[in-house]
């Protein structure tokens, strides 16, 4: 106080103000460093005297100086170094939630109009992200947007600026390439302090060495720290292969990957995938040729279990990097729970329900409410848990602009997190995030089971570590005949090589398949035998996951073919000798006398091939009557 005295040379003046003053700063969440950063600001104004008449004169541009200077460290530095964004903050209702994406295209462009030179437009959107960050967080901290418009203007603000960007590096000449958001900004849930999670594609093949480098200018640009700071953290470890992949990828070689080697991993990381810049067509077009990867028509059970233990996984690191502090995010009654328990719903249902792709978090929630899949109570729940973890989030970030989700372990730090939320007292926070995450991880228990006991065959048979007694036991109780000679089937088919496919998709398959095997394995005298007959199949056919996939798709197919497999040697020898014999497995029996068919056969077959046709003709014929038996 006596440094703010001196500063304004009128303490008579100040101590006028000192009573309302003061009374502002004991309402902000840490009103000790509300007082250092307003003596840092008068320090930094043009007339200190000045600045005080017009605090004096307008209250409420007091009140959200002070609550901005003693609620968030990080939005504090951006004041003091740009005092001047104090007027521009206050002024045109500027602390209302800008919700159009048109107010943030508006923003780039004029950032691009500041000059033709690429440097000094990525230093002006520097500055307009950080003026934008600054309107957003003290929006969120005096309470005057909720967490979803938060969200989505965090996200509708990184959109622009990636448009911008790349508009700046492509010219006004198309492309052919496409920037995928992933993760939060796909969804349009942004952090605070979130890395942006991209996938990039581009369309000619040919054109592989100019599409790389300009990937690395893209990324170069979001990503290099200068005076002004930088745009944003690029995380590309979502894209194929991970970050052993390409920066980026042609269409073909995108569509490629993930019809045969991406798994559930990549599954969930494509659920909030969206086209967000550069050539949108392109990114809709390669989105529409995934999703019968995305969206298979079968219920993918094994799914959930490979969710199961990527959160075990998840937890066992937390535990060890983490041993004593609270996660809002990874930990129990966490958000990642939340997301982990919409998503299931839709990897298991959007199949079949469209309205189930919907790649906001609380969107989700409500089409599983409007279609029965949980009840109207517990989309409440999960919605209000979502929002105030959210939130939490949200104050967290704002301290240092740090991406952490760990409650801070100090009690008065605590005590300053409790403010920024709005409550009164540390203990009534604490009692609010407890009865939180207990109600997340009631509904997220209730989904993922720990209890193998409680799990159906297909999510317990390939578990990892599994113990091949109990393997044993569950296939006897689900009704296998031979229960170990069918495990030792199932093992079989997979430990078989699934090159060029991903392991990891060939066991979802098979797991999959499990409850019908299971079903089947009476018509087999020995189901290893069976079962060995089906992988010898699989390598005659050279289409060991597709066909796998058409088998759990189609349960009509799977029983016909795996009916004539346990029927004997004949008819499975037959089979794996000449696997184009399956479509007649596959397809109702052709109609007309075998004479005709011959006749029309051998009408186009030149006399050296004649005994060859013959023979053929006769092998199918004999099958197709065999085969016509069994159903």
């Amino acid at each position: 106080m006596q440094d703010l005295a001196e500063l304004v040379g009128d303490p008579v003046r100040l101590a006028r103000w000192a009573e309302p003053m003061l009374e502002l700063l004991a309402s902000s969440a840490a009103p000790d460093e509300a007082l250092n950063h307003l003596v840092r600001y008068f320090e930094g104004a043009a007339g200190p005297l000045n600045f005080l008449a017009f605090l004096e004169s307008n209250p409420p541009a007091a009140e959200v100086l002070v609550q901005l200077l003693g609620g968030s460290p990080f939005l504090s530095q951006l004041l003091l170094r740009n005092p001047e964004y104090f007027y521009w903050l206050i002024e045109e209702n500027r602390l209302e939630p800008r919700l159009s994406e048109d107010h943030y295209l508006t923003e780039s462009e004029r950032c691009l109009a500041f000059s033709e030179e690429p440097t000094a437009a990525l230093n002006a959107l520097r500055r307009m992200r950080r003026r934008e960050t600054l309107r957003i967080g003290a929006q969120d901290l005096l309470q005057r947007s909720g967490m979803d418009e938060t969200v989505l203007q965090i996200s509708l603000l990184a959109e622009s600026t990636l448009q911008a960007v790349f508009r700046l590096l492509s010219g006004d000449r198309p492309l052919g390439f496409a920037v995928l958001a992933m993760g939060k900004l796909g969804g349009r849930e942004l952090n605070f302090s979130s890395d942006i999670d991209l996938i990039y594609l581009y369309e000619d093949e040919s054109e592989r060495e100019r599409m790389l480098r300009f990937a690395k200018e893209f990324t170069r640009a979001l990503t290099e720290f200068t005076r002004e700071g930088r745009l944003y953290r690029v995380d590309l470890r979502l894209r194929p292969m991970g970050g052993s992949g390409e920066i980026a990828y042609s269409l073909p070689a995108a569509r490629h990957y993930y019809q045969t080697w991406a798994d559930t991993g990549d599954r969930l990381a494509l659920l909030k995938c969206r086209s967000a810049a550069g050539d949108l067509e392109l990114g809709n077009r390669f989105l529409k040729s995934i999703e019968s990867f995305l969206y298979p028509r079968y219920l993918d059970r094994f799914a959930i279990e490979e969710i199961r233990w990527m959160k075990q996984r998840s937890d066992a690191r937390l535990k060890r990097s983490q041993p004593e502090s609270i996660d809002i995010k990874l930990g129990g009654g966490g958000i990642r729970e939340i997301e982990f328990f919409v998503q299931s719903f839709q990897l298991l249902y959007a199949g079949r329900h469209r309205r189930l792709r919907a790649q906001r978090t609380l969107d989700a929630l409500r089409e599983l409410v409007r279609l029965d899949f949980i009840r109207q109570e517990e989309g409440r729940q999960l919605a209000d848990s979502y929002r105030f973890l959210r939130n939490l989030e949200h104050k967290l970030q704002l301290v240092h602009d740090l991406q952490t989700h760990a409650l801070p372990g100090g009690e008065e730090e605590l005590r300053k997190c409790a403010r920024r939320m709005g409550f009164a007292s540390l203990p009534e926070f604490e009692s609010t995030l407890a009865d939180h995450r207990q109600s997340v991880s009631g509904f997220y228990r209730s989904l993922f089971s720990e209890s193998s006991d409680d799990q159906p065959p297909q999510q317990a048979i390939l578990r990892p570590g599994i113990d091949p007694e109990e393997a044993v036991r569950r296939l006897g109780e689900a009704g296998a005949f031979q229960p170990s000679a069918l495990y030792e089937g199932i093992r079989l088919l997979a430990d078989a090589k699934a090159f060029p496919h991903s392991p990891a998709r060939l066991r979802n398959l098979l797991a999959n398949l499990i409850p019908e095997l299971t079903r089947l394995s009476p018509l087999a005298d020995d189901p290893r035998a069976w079962l060995s007959r089906l992988d010898r199949f699989f390598e005659a056919s050279g289409s060991r996951v597709a066909l796998l996939s058409e088998m759990v798709e189609n349960g009509d197919f799977a029983r016909r073919l795996l009916t004539v497999l346990a029927s004997g040697d004949f008819l499975s020898e037959t089979l794996i000798r000449n696997p184009e014999l399956l479509d007649s497995i596959g397809r109702p029996p052709e109609k007309g006398r075998p004479r005709r068919r011959l006749e029309s056969l051998l009408e186009f077959t030149s006399a050296d091939r004649f005994p060859e046709a013959l023979r053929l003709f006769k092998r199918r014929e004999d099958f197709k009557a065999a085969v016509g038996l069994l159903f």
